[in-house]
C-alpha cells in the first residue's frame, strides 16, 4: 500500500510514497486475517511525529490467531483460536525533533504486545528520554525523568513507574552527584521510591567529602498541594585530605545509618520546612586525623 506523500512521508525522505506492506488470509469476508507493517515515516500536519509500525494483525477469524501474539497472565478473555480484535507486536512513535532531551536524544514512545478488542486495552506502553537532568524537577530536587513503564491488563493499570536521576540537597546540581530512581506510580497518595547509587557523591553539605550511599536508602514523595517528602539514607562518608575552611588536611572516614532529610512545605517557618536528623554514626576504625593530628570523634551534631 502506498500512501499519498500528503498523509505520509518516508524517513529518511527519498522522495517516494510511505508504504507498508500486508498479507491477508480470507476464507469469508466475515472470516479475515490481516498482517501489516509501516516503515517509519512522517505524520503530515503533526509538525515532525513519526511512526513506525512493525508488526499489526487484525484478527477477525475464529479458526486462528496471530502467530506471534502473546496473552499476559490473568488475562480476561479468549486465548483460543476464537479470539477476535486487533494486536500490534510493536510500534513506535517519535516526538518532533524539539522535544528532544539535551542529550539530543529523540523521545520515543514504544508500544508492544497490545491487544485491543471487546474486553479492554492490554499491553505494554514504554517512552524513553522524557527529560533531562537539568531541565526536570522533583519536589524542587534536580531530576530527569528517563523513562516511563505502564503495563495494561484489561484496561486495568497494573504496573506504572518511572525511571530516571535526581541530585539529592546535599550536593551541588550536576550528574555525577545524581542517584538513580524508580517510583512507582500506583498509589494515589504517596510516591514510593527505590533510589539506587550510580556514582559517589560529592556532598557539599559535608565540606565536599565522598557520600557513598547504600542502596537500602529510601526516598518517599507525598502529592498533595504542598511537597513534602522524607529521605532516609544509610552510607559512608570520606573526608580523604581535604581542607574544611581553616582546617587543613582533614582525613575522616565514617559510615551512618538513617541520615534523614524532611522537608515539608506545609509547615510554617518557625515549625522549620526542612528538618535535618543526623542519624546513627561510627567512628571506629581507621584511625582518624586532622591535620596529620591523630583525633577520636565521639559523637556528631549537623
Amino acid at each position: 500500500i502506498l500512501f499519498p506523500r500528503s498523509w505520509l512521508i518516508p524517513v529518511p525522505d527519498n522522495g517516494q510514497k510511505a508504504k507498508a506492506n500486508f498479507a491477508a488470509t480470507v476464507e469469508h469476508w466475515d472470516e479475515l486475517m490481516i498482517k501489516t507493517s509501516l516503515n517509519r515515516c512522517k505524520i503530515v500536519g503533526t509538525a515532525g511525529i513519526e511512526i513506525e509500525i512493525k508488526e499489526l494483525w487484525f484478527d477477525n477469524t475464529i479458526a486462528a490467531n496471530p502467530v506471534s501474539i502473546v496473552f499476559p497472565s490473568n488475562y480476561v478473555g479468549s486465548q483460543g483460536p476464537d479470539f477476535t480484535g486487533f494486536f500490534i507486536k510493536q510500534a513506535d512513535i517519535f516526538l518532533p525533533d524539539k522535544f528532544q532531551s539535551n542529550s539530543n536524544q529523540s523521545i520515543i514512545i514504544q508500544a508492544s504486545n497490545i491487544i485491543i478488542n471487546k474486553h479492554g486495552l492490554t499491553g505494554d506502553i514504554a517512552a524513553a528520554n522524557l527529560l533531562a537532568l537539568n531541565n526536570g524537577k522533583i519536589s524542587s530536587m534536580s531530576a530527569s525523568v528517563d523513562s516511563l513503564k505502564l503495563k495494561l491488563l484489561n484496561s486495568s493499570i497494573t504496573q506504572a513507574y518511572l525511571r530516571g536521576k535526581i541530585v539529592f540537597p546535599i550536593s551541588e546540581d550536576a550528574s555525577q552527584n545524581a542517584l538513580g530512581y524508580k517510583i512507582h506510580l500506583t498509589n494515589s497518595t504517596a510516591l514510593q521510591a527505590e533510589v539506587f547509587p550510580l556514582n559517589n557523591i560529592k556532598a557539599k553539605l559535608f565540606g565536599d567529602a565522598t557520600l557513598t550511599i547504600n542502596s537500602s536508602s529510601s526516598f518517599k514523595l507525598w502529592l498533595a498541594q504542598n511537597e513534602k517528602f522524607l529521605i532516609t539514607l544509610n552510607g559512608n562518608l570520606n573526608f580523604g585530605n581535604v581542607d574544611i575552611l581553616n582546617v587543613k588536611k582533614v582525613d575522616i572516614k565514617t559510615s551512618f545509618q538513617n541520615l534523614k532529610i524532611d522537608y515539608d512545605d506545609s509547615r510554617t517557618t518557625s515549625q522549620g520546612k526542612f528538618i535535618f536528623d543526623q542519624g546513627q554514626w561510627s567512628f571506629a576504625s581507621p584511625q582518624k586525623f586532622i591535620s596529620r593530628i591523630p583525633v577520636t570523634i565521639k559523637d556528631v551534631k549537623i
